[in-house]
């Protein structure tokens, strides 16, 4: 995994981590710009998450490597990022309520 922080995504594809990239290519979070405190805004499409359809490790890796990712974007003064959940499209039926619920 400090591999994977250091050198960035060309690690996971030339190691060929489909997982963690499927992850990426999804686009399940990203960063988009600042917000008026100059925190950088990471949205999670929540309704992308399907925890059958993806390994834990997996996950782990693209949660820690957006993590990183938004603290390379902290600017001076500024120690937190504004975390935005997208719930278009999600519903009481979506599969990570059920997995919460059972």
């Amino acid at each position: 995994m400090e591999e994977l922080v250091r050198k960035g995504e060309k690690t996971a594809i030339e190691n060929e981590e489909e997982g963690f990239m499927k992850q990426i290519r999804l686009g399940k979070s990203f960063f988009y710009g600042t917000d008026i405190n100059d925190r950088p805004i990471c949205v999670v499409r929540v309704r992308l998450h399907h925890s059958s359809d993806q390994d834990e490790k997996d996950l782990e890796k693209f949660t820690v490597w957006e993590m990183e990712t938004g603290r390379l974007m902290l600017k001076d003064k500024v120690d937190t990022a504004c975390v935005l959940f997208d719930m278009t499209n999600f519903s009481v039926s979506h599969p990570v309520l059920n997995h919460l619920i059972y």
